[in-house]
């Protein structure tokens, strides 16, 4: 375990000795947290009780601490782990993200699916703070809005832009470019419905092609001697 596995972020599976998944763990140090079961006194502490269950650890790194949480997600829902107790407490102690729908879709961090709309749910997951950071790092990374659902949105390609009310100068996400600025006619509705459409892909685990953009900007940046950006970058890597 010492020389086997690396502190990055990663999700890990805790597997009885009939190949029952009992448990299932993520961490953004993974090395650290899967030596931190063997240092657990039993049978008080609950990572000493579930290494007790486990015949083997298996464990996949992920680019990111976010990318382990959805990873963590996928295989809560894929195995049903019975030690995965944190799963069972009361919803008010989760969130989900939600993806609108509309002209332009956002990202949002909310407690439940509201039943009444025909948006993308996923989740649930611990912590709501930390899933709201997540969501802006995955946002600026994409170029998604931010602004209230309200906000009237105007493409580049719309005739609408030549013909209706003068458009919004856009703002500060527009301007340092974390934003395509659907409400300020600076992107077509196809460039961002591609990026959407990647949300939609990183989401579902088919890509992790928005962390490696991070990464590419951050050595870019790093390159430059731009080290501010790119330790900002790098804190958003997780």
């Amino acid at each position: 375990m010492r020389a086997g596995a690396a502190d990055r972020p990663g999700v890990y599976r805790m597997i009885a000795g009939d190949g029952e998944v009992v448990y299932v763990g993520k961490s953004k140090r993974l090395r650290t947290r899967l030596l931190s079961y063997f240092r657990a006194s039993f049978p008080e502490d609950k990572g000493a009780r579930i290494v007790r269950e486990a015949a083997a650890i298996e464990w996949d790194y992920v680019p990111s601490e976010f990318a382990a949480l959805l990873a963590e997600m996928r295989l809560i829902k894929r195995f049903r782990p019975r030690l995965n107790v944190a799963m069972k407490r009361d919803a008010r102690h989760f969130a989900f993200i939600k993806l609108t729908r509309g002209a332009a879709p956002k990202l949002l961090a909310v407690r439940g699916p509201s039943g009444d709309d025909s948006a993308t749910y996923y989740g649930p997951f611990q912590g709501a703070r930390r899933l709201q950071e997540s969501l802006r790092e995955l946002s600026d990374a994409l170029g998604l809005r931010d602004c209230r659902l309200t906000q009237r949105v105007i493409y580049a390609d719309q005739s609408e832009m030549f013909n209706g009310p003068p458009r919004t100068p856009g703002c500060i996400r527009l301007e340092i470019g974390r934003c395509l600025g659907p409400c300020a006619g600076a992107c077509t509705a196809a460039a961002y419905a591609e990026r959407v459409r990647m949300a939609r892909a990183f989401l579902d685990g088919e890509t992790d092609g928005p962390i490696e953009g991070l990464r590419t900007q951050m050595e870019a940046s790093a390159g430059r001697l731009e080290f501010e950006r790119a330790a900002s970058l790098r804190d958003k890597l997780g």
